[in-house]
């Protein structure tokens, strides 16, 4: 029987291909643990009461006081309430049957938050924003049909679908928002309805399907069902809400004919 002939070449290649692949394997693990390393906490669960669970790359957690949040978590409230702290001292508190989902924090200079976005998919949240800066916003909650820009304040968002209203025709996709203190701008998320209505102190609107924001009126003038929000400890809204401003004085009556 002849000897069995070693392709030298081939060996070689087949060795390096080896090489090259577990090379690979380690610098993209290395990737792995660097990032996952340089991704910080955007904030973190400071109370709840009741159940509330965490989505986060296909896997499901139960909550508990002091669990870290991140960029991309999807957050359910089951029952009762919860508050999450942001990492610049922002609050976000969402009631019972709502789910939110942290959108986007990106860090300015020294590491500082210079802007939130924030997805409120069902139910209720009310955020009190702590810090703020420059001309534009840079704090915003999304719903399915409205985009909310804030400045330093304190505001209540609800959405909901599959419930017809009085006056609204076939419409059943609502975002109703309360303003507490500051003011807040409100817009339907499409684009053909993109004017933006001022939602100030005191006030409150209501942004239907793909309508723009109805004409804002003075809290609880439209009767919009927001839940037990001030439950929260240590939040009384109604407190700090600066009243409407006066109505304008009726015009004078047109003088009588000669």
């Amino acid at each position: 029987m002849a000897p069995k002939v070693i392709d030298s070449n081939k060996q070689f290649y087949g060795v390096k291909a080896l090489v090259i692949a577990a090379a690979f394997f380690v610098l993209m693990t290395l990737g792995w643990i660097a990032q996952a390393r340089a991704q910080t906490a955007a904030g973190s669960v400071t109370a709840l009461s009741g159940s509330a669970t965490l989505q986060r790359a296909g896997n499901r957690y139960d909550l508990a006081v002091g669990t870290l949040v991140y960029v991309g978590d999807q957050i359910t409230v089951s029952s009762g309430h919860l508050t999450i702290t942001l990492t610049d001292g922002s609050l976000l508190k969402a009631g019972s049957t709502s789910v939110l989902v942290l959108d986007a924090q990106l860090l300015g200079a020294g590491g500082a938050v210079a802007s939130t976005k924030i997805g409120l998919l069902a139910g209720i949240m009310r955020s009190i924003v702590r810090h703020t800066s420059g001309s534009s916003p840079n704090f915003e909650v999304h719903t399915p049909n409205a985009i909310l820009s804030v400045r330093g304040t304190k505001f209540d968002t609800a959405y909901s679908e599959g419930v017809h209203r009085r006056g609204f025709g076939d419409c059943t996709r609502f975002t109703d928002v309360k303003t507490y203190e500051g003011r807040v701008g409100a817009r339907n998320a499409s684009p053909a309805s993109s004017s933006e209505t001022t939602v100030s102190a005191g006030y409150e609107t209501t942004i239907p399907c793909d309508s723009p924001p109805l004409s804002p009126g003075p809290l609880g003038m439209t009767g919009i069902p927001f839940g037990n929000l001030d439950a929260f400890v240590g939040d009384t809204p109604g407190l700090a809400i600066a009243p409407p401003p006066p109505a304008p004085p009726p015009a004078p009556a047109p003088p009588p004919p000669p």
